[in-house]
């Protein structure tokens, strides 16, 4: 009998249903990796009934499993780092097409080649060889080719799951949303710096992550310095700008926030745009109406 494969991509899971049900028409709807599915609706009430039922009963299972797991960007790729606690009474591992999945998403965008709201852009596997109940592991996912319109707007969503028998549904046992490694926000500065003056205001940026990660700052140009260039997520980082040393029109840098250890990394940008001298700046001012 042939191995499975690392990787089931999301049409390998329909063609998993459709084995295992004689005669099985368009799946409209598929809940817990396949657990549970829907064969279609012929109105808009059965398809809300049907897919409504199958949520309640996804909400109502127990959690068989816990992951901690965390994300970063290395280029165009997501690398994911999930620590797995198995609660359930089945040994994960490759006999059952065991695997905790990275599944990349973009949120509240949607593509013109595309006809839904927060569209997947890519998703991995890495299978579990062995996981024991009550044993914890940690496993590394790398999801390649992600290339959103804002790396602001990607969410990580991380699940475990395993096939049932052969030919069989899958079931799952846990998802959650991971946390960036590192994260800092704000991550865009702008400025408008008038010929006769050479005063910036202080930008402050917070710097969130995975805890107990300690982190480095570095400047690519020497018009912008720091508070301090190290510290511990959950602290805030000043970005203190020199006007004296820019030079007329938009001078940009790009601040490198590492861990300690320079695996994981984010990025920030200032941009300063000074004026020529004699050139004046116009500046409109909209009012802001805010709710207490």
């Amino acid at each position: 009998m042939a191995a499975p494969p690392d990787f089931l991509p999301p049409q390998a899971r329909w063609e998993v249903i459709q084995a295992s049900e004689a005669g099985l028409g368009l799946t409209w709807a598929v809940v817990d990796s396949g657990r549970l599915h829907h064969r279609g609706a012929e109105t808009t009430a059965e398809a809300y009934n049907a897919y409504t039922a199958m949520i309640n009963d996804a909400l109502a299972q127990p959690a068989t499993a816990e992951i901690h797991s965390f994300w970063w960007k290395n280029g165009s790729t997501v690398k994911i780092s999930a620590t797995v606690t198995n609660n359930s009474a089945q040994t994960l591992s490759t006999a059952n097409n065991a695997g905790v999945y990275g599944i990349v998403k973009e949120v509240g965008v949607q593509y013109d080649t595309y006809t839904t709201l927060h569209p997947g852009l890519n998703a991995a596997k890495t299978a579990i060889p062995s996981l024991a109940p009550g044993e914890t592991a940690t496993f590394e996912i790398t999801v390649p080719e992600i290339n959103p319109s804002n790396w602001n707007k990607v969410q990580v969503i991380v699940l475990v799951d395993y096939q049932t028998a052969p030919d069989a549904a899958y079931n799952q046992l846990q998802a959650t949303i991971a946390t960036p490694a590192i994260l800092a926000q704000p991550n865009d500065f702008v400025h408008f710096l008038d010929d006769d003056a050479v005063e910036v205001p202080v930008f402050t940026t917070n710097i969130s992550g995975d805890a107990g990660l300690t982190w480095l700052a570095s400047s690519s140009e020497t018009w912008l310095t720091f508070d301090r260039t190290t510290g511990s997520v959950g602290e805030a980082l000043s970005l203190i700008t020199d006007g004296n040393a820019m030079v007329p029109g938009w001078n940009t840098a790009v601040v490198t926030i590492n861990d300690s250890t320079m695996v994981y990394s984010v990025d920030l940008t200032v941009r300063i745009y000074k004026a020529s001298p004699g050139e004046t700046i116009n500046r409109i001012y909209l009012p802001s109406i805010s709710r207490p």
